[in-house]
């Protein structure tokens, strides 16, 4: 029999501490007065809620059918301190049908009259759904919340498979007072554990004990993580999934042997991912089944000179007639034919009846599985089903290669969903499967050019031309669609509050490969300052950075663009008669290293007219923390420079 190795990633302090008894000293429905009492978190008085302790464990046992399955236990206390924090009130959770959650227990606890109030979920009010063709959910809302309530939560989740355990994040988007987390793993099994994230506050021991295994105990190791004080995960701007940063422990199987009963090589690839995708009935077998589409697709195409062509008759009629449902999956809810009859589903149900339809036009296609943004980076390493929530088309026509999904009538074919800008994804194909890069030429652009006239009362009257391109694109085109013209200008009305618009026109906004032009008349009023008989006022009207979105002293996460940004801005102001230019801004170039982005100022007058010309680009999508400060200082600079003034003195 072979005890556990572990790798443990991150260094730790040691602390001789059995978890489990910590575990078993809280006693369901036993709260402390003091924590109903409780009115602010000393550590966090900024926290809307805190978790008053957060335990798990997790360990390894035998179905009824021989197979082993993961046991989860979830033991946990949350103090609601202002009415911002009910909506950790109600709770979530999406599993695999495979898996269920059971023996649940949840109850709200108040202070009435002096004495504490229980108030226990009834199991009536517990909401069970199917979140797609893999997963179920399961929600419900504690009862009689108010400010002050405690909330207790316990249950156990039991699934199939061994492979990756259970991820445990010693951090949320609360703070937690007190929490902890044990593994009991057999010695038959050899795991490599990786701690991610801020873990000073955790401390880390292990046992070699005889651990829980189905029905009997063997040879084993215990491993425990005991913290406290953990700080609250706050969501950093430009970043990814809350998930990939926090402070959190993981589980990757290596090797299982049970000597002389059970042996298996665990040696998990994506190759061998690819495989059970191409086999499984959500997802390979779904795409097979579309002989069906063959007279559709054909039809469609029939006039197309070009493959490129047919991708886009076949996407534009794919985003024109299929609604999205805004559920992101990578598996099919139901059949490719159900689908085509409903003209509704989710990601993967609406990008594989486009992946079907361009197989039957003869025009290479495969599905390519990720994850969003929200959901978190891949593990490039270690395979895992569960991390995957979306699927994409990689298709290749006429020498070029895109990455293309259908749902959204108002994105260009060769545009992504920002949020599937991700880094990677995997290409599931029978011979060929591998890593490709979530991107085609997606980019943030907006020029604009501004005409105007200043008066000597300090009003600026003239006109407004803007270009814009990529997701600035599709975002106006977002804000016309979904609010109207009349709503859209009300937007910018609201938005600018000092600025009045008039004539409002657009081109090309129907044609999704073409960038949007726009043009209307201005009138700016309270933008100029008028003392002594001078006037001063700031060159910036359009494309500023109000704040510097990089306020923190440090960073922990790497700053993630998603897709390069181009912004230009320029401005031609006539002065009024009788007066001069006194202060004109300096110009300046800043830049990033590595060519990562560049800010330059330029402003010059010649006789009445003022010129100035403003370019900020962003050209490297990822910066790691350690650039993180050159990256801040970049953005003050560049808000240093708004601020400057132009100030305009009387002739004599």
């Amino acid at each position: 029999m072979n005890n556990l190795k572990f790798l443990f990633v991150v260094p730790v302090l040691l602390l001789s501490v059995n978890l489990r008894a910590q575990i078993k000293s809280i006693t369901f429905g036993d709260i402390p007065l003091e924590d109903v009492e409780m009115t602010s978190y000393d550590p966090d008085l900024g926290a809307d809620a805190v978790y008053l302790e957060n335990f798990g464990r997790v360990h390894l046992t035998f179905s009824a059918e021989g197979g082993i399955q993961t046991v989860f236990e979830c033991h946990s206390r949350i103090k609601i301190l202002n009415n911002d924090g009910f909506k950790y009130a109600d709770f979530k959770k999406t599993f695999y049908n495979s898996g269920k959650i059971e023996r649940i227990q949840a109850a709200t606890y108040n202070l009435e009259n002096g004495m504490i109030v229980a108030s226990k979920l009834d199991k009536k009010n517990i909401y069970y759904g199917k979140a797609s063709n893999q997963r179920r959910s399961i929600s419900f809302t504690f009862p009689n919340v108010r400010e002050g309530s405690v909330l207790e939560l316990k249950y156990t989740y039991t699934y199939y498979g061994y492979f990756d355990l259970y991820p445990w994040s010693f951090q949320d988007e609360i703070p937690v007072r007190r929490g902890g987390f044990t593994a009991d793993i057999p010695g038959y099994f050899t795991y490599k554990i990786t701690a991610t994230g801020d873990v000073k506050n955790v401390n880390y021991s292990r046992t070699e004990d005889r651990v829980n295994f189905g029905n009997d105990y063997v040879n084993g190791v215990s491993a425990s993580w005991d913290y406290s004080k953990m700080p609250a995960y706050r969501p950093e701007p430009y970043s990814t999934g809350s998930d990939d940063f926090f402070a959190r422990v993981n589980f990757e199987l290596s090797k299982i042997e049970i000597t002389g009963h059970y042996y298996k090589d665990v040696s998990p690839s994506y190759d061998k991912l690819a495989e059970k995708m191409i086999d499984d009935e959500s997802f390979g077998r779904v795409l097979a089944s579309d002989l069906f589409l063959m007279k559709k697709a054909k039809k469609l195409t029939e006039n197309a000179k070009s493959d490129t062509e047919k991708l886009k008759m076949i996407y534009d009629y794919v985003t024109q007639n299929f609604v999205w449902n805004d559920s992101f999956d990578a598996f099919a809810s139901q059949p490719l034919k159900k689908t085509m009859n409903e003209q509704r589903g989710n990601s993967a149900d609406i990008n594989m009846i486009m992946i079907a339809m361009l197989r039957q036009a003869g025009v290479n296609a495969d599905p390519v599985i990720l994850s969003t943004r929200e959901n978190g980076m891949l593990n490039r390493f270690f395979p895992i089903l569960q991390q995957f929530n979306d699927v994409i088309a990689r298709v290749m026509v006429d020498g070029n290669v895109y990455m293309v999904d259908a749902t959204d009538p108002l994105r260009p074919y060769n545009m992504l969903p920002f949020e599937c800008l991700n880094d990677v994804g995997w290409l599931v194909t029978s011979v060929g499967s591998g890593w490709v890069n979530l991107k085609n030429d997606e980019k943030e652009s907006k020029v604009t050019s501004m005409n105007l006239s200043l008066s000597d009362k300090g009003v600026f009257n003239g006109n407004v031309q803007s270009i814009y391109s990529g997701y600035d694109a599709y975002t106006l085109r977002q804000y016309l669609k979904l609010a109207g013209e009349s709503g859209y200008i009300d937007i910018r009305r609201h938005e600018h509050g000092n600025q009045l618009f008039e004539n409002f026109s657009w081109k090309n906004v129907p044609d999704l490969d073409k960038p949007i032009q726009e043009q209307f008349d201005i009138t700016i009023e309270n933008a100029a300052i008028l003392y002594n008989g001078k006037i001063a006022f700031k060159p910036f009207f359009e494309n500023g950075i109000a704040v510097n979105q990089f306020y923190s002293e440090e960073r922990l996460s790497p700053v993630d663009f998603g897709c390069p940004k181009d912004e230009k801005y320029s401005a031609t102001i006539i002065i009024p008669d009788g007066y001069t230019v006194e202060e004109l801004p300096s110009s300046i170039k800043v830049s990033l290293p590595g060519n990562g982005g560049t800010f330059i100022f330029e402003a010059s007058v010649d006789q009445n007219i003022i010129t100035v010309q403003v370019s900020t680009t962003i050209s490297s999508v990822r910066f790691k923390p350690e650039d993180y400060n050159l990256l801040r200082e970049f953005w003050a600079r560049i808000i240093q420079k708004q601020e400057e003034m132009i100030i305009l003195r009387p002739n004599v």
